[in-house]
């Protein structure tokens, strides 16, 4: 059901897509989404996106030092450069097959702009330590999320972060499976617990309702590649396929 203060909230924000007016009031949004929140200004409010802007490098820088718990849940590319010569002898295969010559005026992408997700609790926390008040819609997200403003003092002394919170048991849907995830996110490989089939059920059925760029979509969500779902989609799909099927009418087995 569509909620009219989270389209209000988002107004036409560009930090916003078409997928964040499906599930609005999300448990974790952007640091980008959340100074969206906290900051509501017209486009041509130069002092209100220069503080929207601060606000959201102080969440980023603060996420960085420690003192707030984020995920890292993607990135853009900025800016361009020119091709190095090792670059561009594996470019050139492509632009022959396309048609296209050859040249040094070929650039590539010079820097990443990293995307930080922050859950609504970690934000709680992180606020009341800065003594910063949350904005009428930020204190609404709170609401939703079913996090009491202010905090008591136990939660706003405990700095360290929260040990995981959702077991593999808790996932039921895409967006347990993501929260559950995000928990294991920027982690070594060793330490990511392993995929079961029924949330590589869950993740392909989010996928395919999403449609095209669902993969990148939802690795963006878990803080992951898309080459990564990638592999979990088709390792699971090729092992389906080569399950044998059971023996029907053939009597017992010896």
């Amino acid at each position: 059901m569509a909620d009219p203060k989270w389209y209000l909230a988002i107004g036409e924000s560009e930090e916003f897509g078409q997928h964040d007016k499906q599930e609005p009031w999300r448990w974790a949004l952007t640091t980008e989404q959340i100074a969206v929140l906290q900051y509501q200004c017209a486009d041509d409010d130069r002092k209100g996106l220069a503080d929207r802007a601060a606000w959201r490098k102080a969440l980023d820088d603060s996420i960085a030092d420690g003192s707030l718990r984020g995920f890292e849940s993607g990135g853009k590319f900025c800016g361009s450069r020119a091709s190095t010569p090792e670059e561009a002898a594996l470019i050139r295969p492509m632009l022959s097959h396309l048609g296209l010559p050859p040249g040094s005026e070929w650039s590539t992408s010079a820097q990443a702009q990293t995307y930080y997700t922050v859950a609504a609790r970690d934000l709680a926390r992180w606020m009341q330590m800065q003594d910063e008040e949350p904005a009428d819609y930020v204190l609404l997200w709170f609401k939703k999320a079913g996090v009491a403003w202010p905090l008591g003092i136990a939660s706003v002394a405990s700095e360290s972060p929260a040990p995981a919170t959702l077991g593999a048991h808790d996932v039921k849907d895409a967006a347990t499976l993501v929260a559950y995830r995000l928990q294991f996110a920027g982690g070594l490989p060793q330490q990511q617990p392993a995929w079961l089939d029924s949330h590589v059920a869950i993740l392909r059925e989010a996928v395919k309702a999403y449609g095209r760029g669902g993969q990148a979509e939802f690795a963006r969500r878990m803080g992951c590649t898309a080459a990564r779902i990638g592999q979990l989609l088709n390792a699971k799909s090729r092992a389906s396929q080569a399950a044998p099927w059971p023996a029907i009418g053939r009597g017992k087995a010896a």
